[in-house]
Order: C-alpha cells, then sequence, then structure tokens
C-alpha cells in the first residue's frame, strides 16, 4: 500500500478515537491532516456521527462542512435522520438548507418525504432523477423505516415501490417487517415479510409471535405455509421460543 494511504487510514481511526473520547477540536485538527478524499471524508463522517449522538447538531454541521462526497454515509443524511428522529422536522429543513449545494436537492427531498401525504411522494421522488442509485440509496431506506416506525405505511410502501435495486427493496422490506413485528402488527408483518422474499423473516415473526402468547395461533399459520423453507424458519422460530420459554421455567425453580 502507498505511505499516504498508510497515513490517512492511521490518521482517520486516531480522529474516530478523539472524537469518542469527546476530544472533538483534537479529531477535527487530525482530520485536517489527512489529505482530501475518502480517509478525510471518513475522519469527518465519524466525528460528525458521534457529536449527532451527542445531539450538538450544530457542531456536527460545522464538523460536516468540509466533507467532499468520498465515503459512505453522507454525513448530513446522518444530521437531518437524527433531528427528524428525534421530531425536529424544522430543525432538519433548516439543516438541509444550510448544507453545501451539491448535497441540499437530495437532503431537502429526504425531509419533504417524510413531511408527504401519499400522493404526493412521486412528485418528490422526480425531483431526485438527477441523483444516481447510489446516491439515493443512502437516505431512502431511512426513511422508509422511520415512516414505518409512525405507522405510516402507506408512504413507506410508495417509497420502497421507487427503489430500482431488487436487493435494497427487498431489505427494506425486511425493515418494515421488522417495525411491524416490534409492534405485533401479526398480519401486516406477514404481508410486508413474503413481499420481501426472505424466509429469514418467518423465523423473526413466529418466535415473536410465539412469545407474545400466541403461540397456537403462530403455530396454525405456519403450518399452513406453502413455502418449505419458510416454513422450516417458522418451525425455528417456533423452536426458540419454546427453548427460551423452558429455560425461564427452569431458572425459576431454582
Amino acid at each position: 500500500m502507498p505511505p499516504g494511504w498508510v497515513r490517512g487510514d492511521a490518521l482517520w481511526q486516531l480522529a474516530k478515537v478523539q472524537a469518542e473520547g469527546n476530544d472533538i477540536q483534537g479529531a477535527r485538527l487530525t482530520a485536517g491532516e489527512i489529505q482530501p478524499g475518502g480517509h478525510r471524508d471518513s475522519a469527518l463522517r465519524d466525528i460528525a456521527q458521534v457529536q449527532v449522538e451527542n445531539g450538538d447538531f450544530a457542531g456536527a454541521l460545522r464538523t460536516a462542512d468540509g466533507f467532499q462526497g468520498f465515503a459512505f454515509p453522507n454525513p448530513f443524511h446522518l444530521i437531518i435522520h437524527e433531528q427528524i428522529r428525534h421530531g425536529d422536522l424544522d430543525g432538519a429543513m433548516s439543516t438541509a438548507l444550510k448544507i453545501p449545494e451539491k448535497f441540499r436537492t437530495a437532503a431537502l427531498a429526504q425531509v419533504s418525504l417524510y413531511k408527504a401525504k401519499p400522493g404526493e411522494i412521486q412528485d418528490i421522488l422526480k425531483s431526485l432523477s438527477a441523483f444516481s442509485s447510489e446516491e439515493k440509496d443512502e437516505f431512502m431506506p431511512t426513511v422508509v423505516e422511520e415512516l414505518a416506525q409512525a405507522r405510516q405505511y402507506e408512504q413507506a410502501m410508495a417509497i420502497i415501490a421507487a427503489i430500482n435495486l431488487p436487493y435494497l427493496q427487498s431489505l427494506t422490506l425486511e425493515r418494515v417487517a421488522r417495525v411491524q413485528i416490534k409492534y405485533q402488527e401479526w398480519e401486516l408483518a406477514k404481508a410486508t415479510g413474503a413481499r420481501s422474499g426472505n424466509v429469514r423473516i418467518y423465523q423473526e415473526l413466529a418466535l415473536a409471535w410465539s412469545q407474545s402468547g400466541k403461540m397456537p395461533e403462530a403455530l396454525d399459520w405456519v403450518g399452513h405455509l406453502s413455502d418449505p423453507f419458510a416454513k422450516t424458519y417458522g418451525l425455528i422460530g417456533i423452536t426458540e421460543a419454546l427453548d427460551i420459554s423452558t429455560k425461564k421455567m427452569d431458572s425459576s425453580f431454582r
């Protein structure tokens, strides 16, 4: 490896450790010693992420100001996502308006998707037509998951339908199914899990459903699955629930 690459990688890791130790100023200075490119952008992203996790959105925005787009995920999307997660849509929109122009359109669309009614989503997605799939993929699955957390499933599914990459569409459907499992929305989770095409979701669903006190219903559902792989994973989930229940009973007698 070229010496410059090794040095850049070492400084990136040092900046990350400094940030995690709350030495943000030191981390920024370290990042500034890295040549522009992937390592510097990765360092700036990691510093900004620590600041976001500590609730310092303004500081994270200052850190991310030098980001050029050579690392994934984009720190601006991380900042906006966390503001939205805290219910601060106005703050997220304000952040989107402040970021460098090359990232602004996608950021504004990210915020707008959260605010949109189902009928408005397609128009917002059209505004992203100039962006590559990779750029859109940075935030669309996250938007979908947050909408699902708010039980805005119609909006979430409209965005999923606009995802071009089949594997990413499948992974995003899995995210929604897991949210529905968490909320014990079994019928919705069954339908979403089936659409995802990932039979492992059946294991998670059967486990959670059984643990909710509805093992007979879960067993009946698994018994009627026609896909042998889905049925196998469903039975694994029920077996796991039985094993957990047995261990709890054993521990109560000790």
